[in-house]
Parts: structure tokens; C-alpha cells; sequence
């Protein structure tokens, strides 16, 4: 089930963010639904971030500094290239999903919050723990906003600090070390970093908690559906009504599933992607890389080697054991349709019941069913990827 503690991170996602221009998708924490804003003219600051900073600042002016160093007009540090790659990366993914839970999301808000309240009616929401049991998965849930809240400040002092930023890397390409510039130049120069650099890491850091919340909370409640199911098998002997009454509810989750397949595909395939990527640069950083880097950023490299895995493990485990849950509750109900009092029916209904199971893809394309076996693959390309970047290049 949702716990306290949990639906506490969620509330507080919208509290660290309740400062910022409007987004597409956003939490109210008030009525505690899910709330999907269409195109209009409050979404215009949106806009000027996604396609101004974001792909505009960050990710075209990063390719375009990675193509003239591939052609050779100018030169650039290893450093350097590795930041480009990562913002990049990072900036692209972020404007993507962006305008994704503009355009698909939707039907998706419907979906979720009606997954809501159908698990308020199967059971109790919210429960209190039992008195000495930690809610290990709340901590990790509040952490996660909390880590995500503050992350712009620091890295943007850090950015601007260290230089690695994209305007301070085209200066130096553009103009030669020894240029003298006037103080008034110099002022309105930093302050122009900031002013591009810090809107894009808030939008950044606002994403991400949104993604973990939406995933978690969303694949809690369906297991808390389930569970719901597989409490009450034997009340199908009841009867044709708690036959039917039981099905319908199944029936209500598939179509749940169905109305935000969108935001779930969107937030599966997203965090896979970047977290195989990220954890394979990170990976070969920070165990071939310690004595190019300078230690300031190198300290970033081992804390997201153990973050992004930590967050994987967290959310992929959750998202396989719906898929097998469903699977085993139908096959209760099927042996239990032997002894039923309308078994015909029953069967009939039965055989067409498919467990539920999560997909990621983008943009309403299916790349892959997350399954059991989608687990052991995932964990292996991270492994596989992360050691032949490892032998096969050499620092």
C-alpha cells in the first residue's frame, strides 16, 4: 500500500517546485491528484525553458562544440568533451519527456487518479505502519525530493565555479587567453551564465522527482490493487454477481493501465535509458578517469555510481511484480473456477483475463514488455557495456 510517509513525498515534490513557472504535469498536494496542464499561455515560460535553454543553450550548442571538434576546427579538453556528451544527453532526454507529458499525458492524469481512488475502495489507504516497522521505502522517497531540491543550487554554483558550463567553454574556444575585457564585460558575462545555466538545472531537477513519485506511487497503488485480488479468491464460489463484481474491478485496473500507459511507457523507457547510459560513463570514470579529473567534479562520478543503481533497483523490481502478481492471482481464480457455482462462465471470463504488465516506449511506440526476464537483461547490459568501455579504451 501507499503509505503516509509516502504520499508525504509526493506532497513535498510539489512544495520543493510550487515556486517555479507551470509545467505540463504537476502534483496537487491539496486535493492530491494529478493534474495536466494543456497548451496555453501559462505554459509560455515552459516553453522559453524546454526550447530556449534546454535544446537550444544546452543540447544544440554542446553538439555543436562536439562537431567542430570532430572536424578539427578547434580543440577541446577531455574535460571538456565529457561535459558536452553529458549535457547533451542529459538535456535532450529531459526536453523529450517534456514534451511528451504535454502532448500524451492527458488521458494518463484520468488514469492515475482513478487508480487512486479504486484502491481507497478495496481497501484502506494510508494505514499507519506497525509500531516498529521502519518504512524504509517513504525514507528513500523523501530523500530522493530532498536530494533533487537543492542539487540546482550546488551544481550551478559549481558549474559557474569550475567553468564547465557551454558559453565559458565557447569563450575560450572563440576569444584567446590573453584578451583583456572590461569589468562591466566581465560582470554581465557571469551573470549571463547564471541566468542561462540555473533555469535549466531547476527544470532538470524538477523532472526527475516527478518521474520517481509518478513510478513508484503508480506501481504501489496497482499492487495494493492486486493484493486487494488475491485476498478474495474464494468469493468467487459466490455466485454470478461476485463473479462479476470481482472482475469488473480487475476490468477498472486494466483500463487504468490502459489510460496511462503514455506517462508510464514515457517514465520507463526515459529512466532505463538514461540510467544505462549514465551508469556506464559513470562507470568508467570513476574507475579509469581518478588521475585526469580533478577531484571537485570526480566526487560526483562514484555518488551517481551508487545513486543510479540504487534508484534502478527501487523502481524495476516493483514494475516485474506486477506482471507476475497478476499472473498468479489468475491462476488462483482458475483453479477456483473448478468448484464454482457458474463455472461455464466463470471460465469463459477467465480465459480471456491476461495479467497486467507494464511496457517502456515513447511517443505511443512499445520497445519492450517489462517482464521477469527484462530485469536479468537490463542488469546484464549495464554490466556488459560498462566493461567493454572499460577494456576497450585507454586513458
Amino acid at each position: 500500500m501507499v503509505t503516509d510517509l509516502s504520499w508525504k513525498a509526493f506532497d513535498n515534490c510539489d512544495l520543493s517546485s510550487s515556486y517555479l513557472w507551470t509545467c505540463p504535469l504537476h502534483w496537487d498536494r491539496r486535493k492530491r491528484i494529478l493534474l495536466h496542464n494543456t497548451p496555453s499561455a501559462k505554459l509560455i515560460p515552459w516553453a522559453f525553458v524546454i526550447f530556449g535553454l534546454l535544446f537550444g543553450y544546452l543540447c544544440i550548442s554542446s553538439v555543436l562544440l562536439l562537431g567542430l571538434a570532430l572536424f578539427g576546427k578547434i580543440s577541446l579538453s577531455l574535460i571538456q568533451t565529457l561535459v558536452c556528451v553529458f549535457l547533451t544527453i542529459l538535456a535532450g532526454f529531459v526536453g523529450i519527456v517534456e514534451l511528451a507529458m504535454l502532448l500524451f499525458m492527458g488521458h494518463a492524469t484520468v488514469g492515475y487518479n482513478y487508480c487512486i481512488k479504486l484502491e481507497k475502495e478495496l481497501l484502506a489507504v494510508g494505514r499507519p505502519l506497525l509500531p516498529g516497522k521502519l518504512d524504509i521505502l517513504g525514507l528513500i522517497l523523501n530523500s530522493v525530493v530532498a536530494l533533487f531540491s537543492i542539487y540546482p543550487y550546488f551544481s550551478t554554483c559549481f558549474a559557474l565555479y569550475s567553468e564547465y558550463d557551454p558559453l565559458i567553454i565557447w569563450r575560450k574556444v572563440l576569444l584567446p587567453p590573453s584578451s583583456q575585457t572590461s569589468f562591466l564585460f566581465e560582470f554581465a558575462f557571469h551573470f549571463l551564465r547564471l541566468l542561462l545555466f540555473f533555469p535549466s538545472t531547476l527544470q532538470i531537477c524538477r523532472l526527475f522527482p516527478i518521474l520517481v513519485m509518478g513510478s513508484t506511487v503508480g506501481c504501489l497503488l496497482i499492487r495494493s490493487c492486486i493484493n486487494a485480488f488475491d485476498r478474495t479468491p474464494l468469493r468467487i464460489g459466490q455466485g454470478h454477481h461476485a463473479i462479476s463484481a470481482m472482475l469488473r474491478n480487475y476490468l477498472k485496473l486494466e483500463i487504468v493501465l490502459q489510460l496511462y500507459y503514455q506517462m508510464s511507457s514515457t517514465c520507463a523507457s526515459t529512466l532505463m535509458g538514461v540510467g544505462l547510459m549514465l551508469e556506464v560513463v559513470v562507470n568508467f570514470i570513476t574507475l579509469k578517469m581518478i588521475h585526469i579529473i580533478p577531484m571537485p567534479l570526480y566526487l560526483v562520478c562514484p555518488s551517481l555510481a551508487i545513486l543510479i543503481p540504487a534508484i534502478i533497483h527501487l523502481l524495476l523490481p516493483m514494475a516485474v511484480d506486477i506482471h507476475g502478481k497478476t499472473g498468479k492471482v489468475i491462476e488462483k481464480w482458475r483453479r477456483h473456477a473448478v468448484i464454482s457455482l457458474d463455472k461455464k462462465y466463470l471460465t469463459r471470463r477467465l480465459r480471456s483475463t491476461k495479467p497486467l504488465k507494464f511496457s517502456a516506449g515513447l511517443f505511443g511506440f512499445n520497445f519492450y514488455p517489462i517482464v521477469r526476464n527484462t530485469k536479468a537483461t537490463y542488469y546484464g547490459a549495464i554490466i556488459y557495456y560498462s566493461t567493454t568501455a572499460l577494456l576497450s579504451v585507454k586513458v
